[in-house]
C-alpha cells in the first residue's frame, strides 16, 4: 500500500471527524450559518496555512498524478455549491445525496487511481 493513500486516508478521517460533529450539532441547534462556516472555513485553512506552514518547513513536490486526481471532485463540488447559491433553495435531500454521491465516487477513484500507479 503506498504511503500517500494511507497518508490521505488518516489525514481525511483525522480532520473530517471533528467538522461532522460541528456540523451536525451546528444542524440540530438550527445553526446552519455555524455548519456552512465551519466547513468552508476549515478547507480555506487547511489549503492555505497548513499547506503553506509544512511546505515553508519542509518544501516537497505535488505530481501531477495527485492534482488530476483530485481537482475533478473539487471542481464538481464547487459547481454543486454554485447551483444552490443561485437558485438561493435550501440544501435539500436530493442535494445532499448529490454531495455524498460525489465524496463516495472520488474516494472510489483516488483509491483506484492510487493503487494503480
Amino acid at each position: 500500500m503506498k504511503e500517500v493513500y494511507v497518508g490521505l486516508t488518516i489525514t481525511a478521517l483525522g480532520s473530517i471527524l471533528p467538522e461532522l460533529t460541528v456540523s451536525l450539532l451546528s444542524a440540530l441547534e438550527r445553526e446552519h450559518e455555524i455548519s456552512i462556516g465551519n466547513v468552508i472555513g476549515d478547507n480555506l485553512i487547511t489549503i492555505t496555512i497548513v499547506f503553506g506552514l509544512v511546505a515553508a518547513i519542509r518544501p516537497f513536490e505535488v505530481s501531477l498524478h495527485e492534482v488530476v486526481s483530485t481537482v475533478p471532485f473539487m471542481i464538481l463540488v464547487t459547481l454543486i455549491l454554485l447551483v444552490m447559491i443561485r437558485t438561493r433553495t435550501k440544501v435539500t435531500v436530493s442535494l445532499s445525496l448529490m454531495m455524498l454521491f460525489v465524496a463516495a465516487l472520488s474516494l472510489v477513484a483516488q483509491t483506484f487511481l492510487l493503487q494503480t500507479l
